[in-house]
């Protein structure tokens, strides 16, 4: 008995085939196209939240009556709210995987964002503002690896560039469509609750997060983790049936029958698991990036991170604003001023 049982245990690991192999055997085609596409929009709508700040800022300026201080609050909320989730998405990521974080965040976003476009008051626009960067933190920051994840490896750095492609699309559509929104004459008043163009583009920024949520919600969670979570089969029935919307034949005919763990990794103990196991391997992994020799690496990217930021979202966020200030000013003056000598507009 025992010597029938060594047998098939040599012939199931002769089937095993690490996950790479596997994946590459799947081919490159319309599936992986498909994902890449969605991936994508999700990337573009995450840029829209990203920027949208600046081009309602002005409006939300004149309607609500804010001050300059106001309007620095309202920039550093949807950020605040991006920073006090990191740990969390990173936790979540971990334990129950990249496909639920990415279609919750992006759903919770649509929905925050549509909500969001009713506030009369300032402050409530506010709150809704922070919990968008904190929903929408989730899925920017792993939906690369999502959707890498699903490529074999001879295309997976192709399809990433191209897939960073659509956040700088995100910055180039999002000014467009102000443009031709905000500046409508358009209103509907009942009395003390208003609803105009700048809200409206809200409303239209939310469709890609909700578009893009519904879409992802007929995908599968990435092989890769599921494999790591000891869930084989489930990994090798979703490599098949990419091979069967990529080739046209039947999934049975993948030729893979069985997936070498070996190939990721150490495989989990799944009895006690629960979401604090990953939450302690990010702190020592973070305790590490603040250790010798590589904490002087870790200030120096964090500097140039930090320098990089400063200016992409700094200057970016308030440039609708200080365009609004300067044509103020040029309006009735022709003294030359610089930005700190500009007076609100």
């Amino acid at each position: 008995m025992d010597s029938v049982t060594n047998i098939n245990n040599k012939k199931d690991a002769m089937h095993a085939v690490p996950l790479e192999d596997a994946l590459s055997l799947t081919g490159f085609g319309r599936y992986q196209k498909w994902i890449a596409l969605i991936g994508g929009l999700c990337w573009m709508a995450c840029g829209f939240q990203n920027s949208l700040n600046a081009y309602i800022l002005p409006s939300v300026k004149c309607d609500m009556h804010v001050t300059s201080s106001m309007m620095g609050l309202f920039n550093a909320m949807f950020l605040a709210g991006g920073l006090s989730s990191g740990l969390l998405w990173g936790v979540l990521v971990d334990s129950i995987g990249r496909w639920p974080v990415i279609v919750f965040g992006m759903a919770s976003d649509a929905t925050f964002t549509f909500i969001s476009s009713f506030a009369q008051n300032f402050y409530l626009l506010l709150v809704f503002r922070f919990l968008n960067g904190f929903v929408v933190g989730g899925p920017a920051a792993i939906i690369l690896a999502y959707v890498g994840e699903f490529q074999p490896h001879d295309k997976r750095r192709q399809v990433l560039c191209y897939l960073g492609f659509f956040w700088t699309l995100s910055w180039v559509i999002l000014p467009g469509l102000a443009w031709m929104v905000v500046p409508l004459d358009w209103e509907v008043d009942w009395g003390t609750w208003k609803y105009n163009s700048w809200r409206l583009l809200i409303l239209m920024v939310g469709c890609p997060s909700l578009l893009s949520a519904l879409l992802l919600s007929s995908y599968p969670e990435s092989p890769k983790f599921l494999l790591t979570q000891g869930r084989d089969h489930e990994a090798l029935q979703i490599l098949a049936n990419i091979y069967s919307v990529n080739t046209g034949q039947p999934s049975s005919t993948y030729p893979v029958k069985s997936l070498e763990y070996s190939s990721i990794g150490k495989r989990p103990k799944t009895e006690g698991k629960s979401i604090c196991k990953p939450f302690m391997l990010m702190l020592e992994q973070f305790r590490a990036l603040l250790t010798m020799p590589v904490l002087p690496i870790t200030l120096l990217g964090s500097y140039l991170f930090f320098s990089n930021m400063f200016g992409y979202y700094g200057l970016g966020l308030w440039l609708p604003e200080l365009m609004n200030r300067f044509e103020a000013h040029y309006s009735t003056s022709n003294v030359t001023v610089s930005v700190c000598q500009l007076e609100p507009a």
